[in-house]
């Protein structure tokens, strides 16, 4: 058996000029390192992930017309109410009888995708993943979502967008799309994630409501895998 420290990096870049609504879409991405607790070593980046922030907040302070937001993001646009009736409502109806504190924070972060290569996976590592990306944008986002799509249901051209992802990681997984998205929806489900009526494609997590699914993954605890 290996014992594995897990490491993060998280990493976004922004700028001057006029970047329009760009401006309240922060693209963080992750990088995963394993490294062997018994042999000190180099790290291995065993993992990618990606999510985008939401900057709603700072949008309408600054006055920004939300329906351009929403059009450029897919989650975004399926979870705003483009006619609210304060700045406090901008949330669907649906999302704030679930949750009516994530209005306390109107900025989402949205969990856009997670890839760890074959020989990692089936070791608890993805729900550490999320975990820790959790617990740093808990306090800056009043509402998480994530669409759970399965990557092996991707065109080749999008798995090939980082040349470090290879097609062939995801050759022998489900290919039954119906079967494939219910797999991974209780995967999240499992982590704390919620449906809300009317939005099934979409699940949630609201960061100012006890999860005791979330709170049972233990970020103190090394990974575990054959060594």
């Amino acid at each position: 058996m290996k014992e594995l420290f897990l490491s993060f990096k998280y990493s976004f870049s922004s700028g001057t000029g006029e970047l329009e609504g760009e401006r309240f879409f922060q693209t963080v991405f992750i990088d995963i390192y394993a490294e062997d607790a018994d042999n000190e070593g180099d790290s291995v980046l065993i993992g990618k992930s990606c999510v985008k922030v939401i900057l709603l907040s700072q949008a309408l302070e600054n006055q920004y017309d939300l329906a351009e937001l929403a059009d450029m993001n897919r989650e975004l646009g399926q979870i705003l109410d483009l006619e609210p009736e304060s700045d406090l409502d901008i949330f669907k109806q649906s999302i704030i009888e679930k949750y009516p504190e994530c209005c306390m924070n109107n900025n989402v972060c949205v969990l856009d995708r997670l890839v760890l290569i074959p020989e990692y996976r089936g070791y608890g590592i993805s729900k550490k993943v999320i975990k820790d990306t959790i617990f740093h944008f808990s306090t800056a986002c009043g509402l998480f979502v994530i669409y759970p799509f399965p990557l092996q249901l991707e065109g080749e051209h999008c798995i090939c967008e980082d040349p470090w992802e290879d097609k062939n990681w995801y050759k022998g997984l489900e290919k039954n799309e119906k079967k494939a998205f219910s797999k991974l929806t209780s995967y999240f489900q499992k982590l704390g994630f919620e449906k809300i009526k009317g939005m099934d494609d979409l699940l949630f997590y609201c960061p100012f409501f006890v999860n005791k699914k979330l709170d049972e993954i233990d970020l103190n605890e090394l990974t575990v895998i054959p060594g």
